[in-house]
C-alpha cells in the first residue's frame, strides 16, 4: 500500500511541477489509501491540526502562505502520517523548499514535490 501511496504522490508532484495544480480527484485517491493504512484514529485526527492551522493563517492574512490544494493534500495525508510525522514532514518540506528557493532564487515554487521528498525521507529514515 505504501508503494501505491508513493506512486500517487509522485504523480501529484509531477502535475504540480507542470501545471501548478493539485487535483482533488487525485487527493481523494490519496485519502482513500491513507485511510486504509491508518492505525490510530485519534493520531490521524490530531494530524489535521497542521493543515487546518495553515488554512487559518491563510484566512487571517488574506494571502496564500501555502496553496489550498497543498493544504488539501496535507489533510488527505493526515491519517497516514499521524501528528508527529505530519509536523516533521511539514517542517522538512518547508526547509527544503526554502533552501531550493535561495539557491535558485525563485519566488514561486510548487510545494508538492518537496512534500513528497520529505514524506519518503521521513518514512525511510524515521
Amino acid at each position: 500500500m505504501k508503494i501505491l501511496l508513493y506512486i500517487l504522490l509522485i504523480i501529484s508532484a509531477i502535475i504540480d511541477i507542470r501545471k501548478r495544480l493539485v487535483y482533488t480527484p487525485l487527493n481523494i485517491l490519496i485519502l482513500t489509501v491513507s485511510l486504509l493504512m491508518m492505525n490510530d484514529i485519534l493520531n490521524g485526527l490530531l494530524a489535521l491540526i497542521v493543515p487546518l492551522s495553515l488554512a487559518l493563517i491563510n484566512r487571517i492574512k488574506r494571502k496564500e502562505v501555502i496553496g489550498y490544494g497543498d493544504i488539501e493534500l496535507l489533510m488527505c495525508l493526515s491519517p497516514f502520517l499521524g501528528y508527529r510525522n505530519m509536523v516533521l514532514v511539514y517542517f522538512l518540506s518547508t526547509v527544503i523548499l526554502f533552501i531550493f528557493s535561495l539557491i535558485y532564487k525563485k519566488e514561486s515554487v510548487p510545494y508538492v514535490p518537496f512534500l513528497v521528498i520529505s514524506i519518503i525521507f521521513t518514512n525511510l529514515v524515521v
